[in-house]
C-alpha cells in the first residue's frame, strides 16, 4: 500500500460506525437518521478516512471491524465547514484511522458540531 498523506482533500469521506436502530441503542437515533449523539466523543471522534482509495473498499474494511454496525459517512468539506479538525492517527492495526476533533486544542466536537454532522451524515451501510 501506498503511505497515507496527514493531509485530507475536501472531497474525501470519513466513515464513522454507529450503533444500530434495533431499539437498544435509541438515544443514537432520531427520526430514523443518526443523532447527535452519535458525532460525540470526549477523546476525539474516531473514524476511518478514505485517503484516495476506493469508497467500497474503505466501507469494506469498516464494516469488519464493526460488524452489526451502521456506517454513516461525511467529508472533509464537511468538517471545514463547520471548523471541525480532521486529523489523521493511524493505528498500528489501521492505517485509516482517523479523528475528527473540535478544534487544534480540544478534541471533543461542540454540541453544534456534532448537530450538523449529523445532519450531513450520509447512511452507507445498515446491517440487515
Amino acid at each position: 500500500m501506498d503511505s497515507i498523506s496527514a493531509e485530507f482533500h475536501p472531497n474525501e469521506r470519513l466513515l464513522r460506525a454507529i450503533w444500530p436502530n434495533d431499539g437498544k441503542y435509541n438515544q443514537y437515533w432520531k427520526c430514523d437518521r443518526p443523532s447527535s449523539a452519535c458525532f460525540k466523543d470526549r477523546r476525539g471522534l474516531s473514524v476511518n478516512r478514505t485517503a484516495g482509495r476506493d469508497f467500497q473498499g474503505v466501507l469494506e474494511i469498516t464494516k469488519k471491524s464493526f460488524s452489526n454496525s451502521v456506517i454513516a459517512s461525511v467529508s472533509v468539506q464537511d468538517c471545514k465547514d463547520i471548523n471541525a479538525k480532521p486529523k489523521y492517527l493511524p493505528s498500528k492495526s489501521n492505517e485509516l484511522h482517523s479523528e475528527i476533533h473540535k478544534d487544534d486544542q480540544c478534541k471533543c466536537l461542540s454540541a453544534s458540531q456534532a448537530r450538523e454532522l449529523a445532519k450531513r451524515a450520509k447512511i452507507d451501510y445498515k446491517p440487515v
